[in-house]
């Protein structure tokens, strides 16, 4: 094994951050701001033959475009340029791992594929953290427990799950006593943890002081950085980030000195939110039930700033998918209803309605900011990579070892960037 070179990888980080944050920058007013909330002003961000370039594509083709795949395919443009760029940029490696052999039937029983993926590459991490039998680990919003579950009854660990959701806990808890235990299987403790108040941090002190490993499996907005501000020198720790949306962008998006030193980017909210951005693997179907919802959620915006209801954006929330089929009318005048404004007979509006949706006009400013969405969406992965970069390199220039890898598959499980501190260092 090599010594750890932790100047060499500091370095590698800086200028992989640099050139995402320079390839951002010219880009940053269609990144940093929600199309819809600032149409028209954001118009001319977006060059004119992008458009051409979109409306030229296949659904097959703008379906693999939403699915994340490179636009190898395309006729040559600006844009495909544009996107062959970023599908570059977005990579980090993938750390090759050997999942388990199969366990008992009724150990993953009611665990979802994604949630079953997601354990069993983690634990085919055990031998590389340094992991072993006996040795006790702490889970952070573990909720129902199943990854510790597997931990400590089938690779003989010793765990405490801790998490805000008590009914989340009680299920897990009954999940683990269900079943008898196998051989040389260790023990697991459920602790309700609200991370906030003296009280609870002694506990947590007292949970992490005999840990030797900790995990975040998607730690929602700040809980990521508080597991992270808990690493040391002599704990292994491995980290998935979520809900970044719920982050502050000015004091928690930034958090490494060379980032801030040289003012190397800036998070805005809606930026955050597009880190958040999920990119599941999804079918034609779903595709199509995806553009609709899209379309009709801004026609609804546009018909509200038309009546004078609201001269701003206005959050109008989800609906249900069997709400988006039959007319648009059908879909508007439920969230009219809901939202107080369904003043006339429910005849009349939905006949108003149908005639604003169907305006020429209208059409063709719902089509140019789903296709500007389709551009800007791009961009999320990008962020993402940027901020847990940022974050790993904040580890690092504790004098930590720290690295950040790809560990799922992301047709599997998007969120798949890990971030890992490990005293043991096998990987270098």
């Amino acid at each position: 094994m090599r010594p750890v070179n932790l100047e060499k990888r500091r370095r590698a980080i800086e200028e992989e951050m640099r050139r995402l944050a320079e390839f951002l920058a010219p880009f940053r007013p269609i990144w940093a701001y929600e199309v819809l909330n600032f149409y028209p002003d954001c118009v001319p961000h977006f060059k004119e033959e992008w458009f051409e370039t979109l409306s030229s594509l296949k659904e097959e083709q703008e379906l693999a475009l939403e699915n994340g795949h490179a636009p190898i395919d395309w006729p040559d443009s600006d844009l495909r340029n544009l996107f062959l760029k970023m599908s570059e940029l977005e990579g980090l490696p993938h750390l090759k791992v050997t999942e388990p052999e199969a366990y008992p039937s009724w150990a993953l029983n009611k665990v979802s594929g994604k949630k079953q993926h997601e354990i069993k590459k983690i634990v085919s991490l055990l031998p590389t953290l340094g992991l072993k039998a006996g040795d006790h680990v702490v889970d952070i919003g573990g909720g129902k427990g199943h990854l510790p579950r597997i931990l400590c009854l089938y690779h003989g660990l010793n765990g405490t799950t801790l998490d805000t959701n008590k009914e989340f806990q009680e299920l897990g808890l009954k999940r683990y006593q269900k079943y008898p235990k196998p051989e040389g299987a260790g023990e697991l403790e459920f602790i309700n943890h609200t991370f906030a108040g003296e009280e609870n941090a002694e506990t947590e002190e007292f949970v992490f002081k005999r840990a030797k490993a900790s995990f975040g499996l998607h730690t929602c907005g700040p809980l990521a950085l508080h597991h992270l501000n808990r690493a040391t020198s002599h704990q292994a720790l491995l980290n998935f980030g979520c809900c970044y949306q719920k982050l502050d962008p000015e004091k928690e998006a930034r958090l490494s000195r060379y980032a801030n030193d040289n003012d190397l980017y800036q998070f805005s909210q809606h930026a955050l939110t597009l880190a958040s951005r999920g990119h599941t693997t999804i079918s034609l179907k779903d595709y199509r039930i995806k553009k609709i919802v899209k379309l009709r959620r801004s026609a609804l915006h546009f018909y509200l700033i038309d009546q004078n209801y609201e001269s701003e954006f206005v959050t109008v929330g989800s609906a249900h998918p069997r709400d988006y089929q039959g007319p648009f009318s059908h879909y508007a005048h439920l969230k009219l209803k809901k939202l107080g404004l369904a003043h006339s007979s429910e005849e009349e509006l939905k006949a108003k309605l149908d005639d604003f949706y169907q305006q020429e006009e209208l059409q063709e400013k719902l089509t140019w900011i789903y296709q500007a969405n389709m551009i800007r969406w791009r961009f999320g992965r990008l962020l993402e990579k940027l901020l847990l970069l940022d974050r790993t390199l904040s580890l690092i220039e504790k004098g930590l070892d720290a690295y950040c890898f790809e560990i799922f598959e992301a047709k599997q499980s998007p969120r798949n960037i890990g971030i890992i501190v490990n005293p043991a260092s096998p990987l270098e």
